[in-house]
């Protein structure tokens, strides 16, 4: 309850809106992977950013991007 919906993963599976496009350029099939992720500050401060969001069924599919 104290933390809400915060993401535990020690930031390595956010990406700014620039690391989400460098990736999807890179590789567009990476787009089924790429989430919005959005606190109530980037709601509030207009900001954008994303997360890698991988279901165990997708890895092996997912993995094979670079």
């Amino acid at each position: 309850m104290i933390l809400g919906s915060t993401a535990l993963d020690g930031d390595n599976l956010k990406l700014l809106e620039e690391d989400k496009d460098k990736i999807i350029n890179k590789d567009p099939k990476a787009i089924n992977y790429i989430k919005p992720f959005l606190s109530g500050g980037d709601y509030i401060n207009g900001n954008k950013r994303y997360c890698l969001w991988i279901d165990k069924t997708e890895l092996e599919d997912a993995l094979k991007i670079d």
